[in-house]
């Protein structure tokens, strides 16, 4: 089913840049304005700023399963364990467990008007722009890291 929890990543290839002879400049309005940024160094003040985000994050995900939910033991189910199906129904995290189309099923027989969608793929002899430029950033990226992986081998 899910888990009660917060995580935040960035790839940060700040050394890899160095390396490369390429150095990065960032303007930002308030010391706490992105904190960790892909080409930026990593400090502790920055760690500590996404840490105390995430954690403001953390405590409203808990409020509101709490809101939500009111008889969920959140000391034990909030710290991030990932509960499945009849687990989570054990521990009041959902109703029930059903397959889709049965839940579907049960919502049409409550008399609950329900839309299904279908999408349908456009068909098209052309790459438009973002395709374009999508495939040209990989390949630039792609042929980037490798001399960064050389780099860093040497």
């Amino acid at each position: 089913l899910g888990s009660i929890g917060v995580v935040g990543s960035i790839l940060n290839y700040r050394d890899a840049l160095h390396k490369l002879g390429v150095r990065s400049v960032e303007f930002k309005s308030g010391n706490d304005k992105a904190p960790l940024s892909p080409t930026s160094e990593v400090t502790q003040a920055g760690k500590a700023t996404v840490m105390r985000g995430l954690k403001a994050v953390h405590d409203e995900f808990r409020a509101f399963v709490l809101q939500q939910r009111p008889g969920v033991n959140i000391t034990k189910t909030g710290e991030g364990d990932v509960y499945l199906g009849l687990e989570a129904k054990k521990l009041r995290l959902c109703d029930g467990v059903f397959e889709s189309e049965a839940y579907v099923d049960e919502l049409l027989m409550c008399g609950v008007d329900v839309l299904r969608m279908e999408a349908k793929p456009q068909k098209t002899d052309r790459r438009g722009f973002f395709d374009v430029m999508a495939t040209t950033l990989r390949m630039k990226t792609k042929a980037m890291l490798g001399e960064a992986a050389k780099l860093l081998r040497e």
